[in-house]
């Protein structure tokens, strides 16, 4: 029932459900519906496998982890109204919902899962922050959604770096110029004492993250 229930194999299930056939690991059908977006499959599964914070025994991945980070607001929604963990944290790489909708660029769920809840400055055991993630990957849109959401501009993450630091890090220059008028601190340090330019690693970089720094220190 698993890989029928992965492919989007309605009739299969339904004849596997209908037979009362036993699978090994009863919540792994419903995590990988929810992974793969297979809306119907997923309603039906729900009727017969409701425990939603079942893991998944390959990846120890959440119902509404994987879901927000496949962009599957239907599902994400149905397991929101059943009262899915939003601050659970089931993978890996130890993420929660938020902070999966952030790293795919899944700006509707990321709004969903705050008008929710969500926690926007919740850390995940690494140290990871949804700011930090969205200023690292470029995402203007996340970037502005989290602010407005209430964000905190200056928390830093792992390897104490705040947003700010982790974009220039990664070169992004519009980020670092957005974080800079929002108001965020420009003398700051990450754990290691790295600063804003010493952490951008090539000088045709350096010239992108200087010039917004510049500019807003006059």
């Amino acid at each position: 029932m698993s890989l029928a229930s992965e492919l989007g194999l309605r009739e299969v299930v339904e004849d596997i459900l209908f037979e009362g056939i036993v699978e090994k690991s009863p919540n792994l059908p419903l995590i990988l519906a929810a992974r793969k977006g297979r809306e119907a499959i997923f309603k039906l599964l729900l009727e017969k496998v409701p425990k939603i914070e079942a893991r998944d025994n390959a990846s120890f991945r959440l119902s509404l982890l994987v879901a927000s980070g496949g962009g599957h607001e239907v599902i994400v929604r149905l397991l929101l109204k059943m009262g899915a963990d939003m601050e659970e944290t089931g993978d890996y790489y130890l993420q929660n919902p938020l902070i999966s909708a952030v790293r795919r660029h899944s700006k509707a769920i990321a709004e969903l899962l705050i008008e929710n809840g969500a926690n926007v400055d919740a850390m995940v055991n690494k140290g990871e922050l949804p700011l930090v993630e969205a200023a690292g990957g470029g995402d203007e849109a996340m970037v502005n959604l989290l602010l407005e959401k209430g964000a905190d501009i200056d928390k830093r993450g792992s390897n104490g770096q705040t947003p700010l630091l982790h974009a220039a890090e990664r070169g992004k220059g519009a980020i670092v110029k957005l974080l800079l008028e929002k108001g965020a601190k420009i003398e700051v340090q990450d754990f290691i004492d790295q600063t804003l330019v010493s952490v951008v690693d090539t000088e045709k970089a350096r010239k992108i993250i200087v010039k917004p720094i510049l500019s807003a220190s006059v």
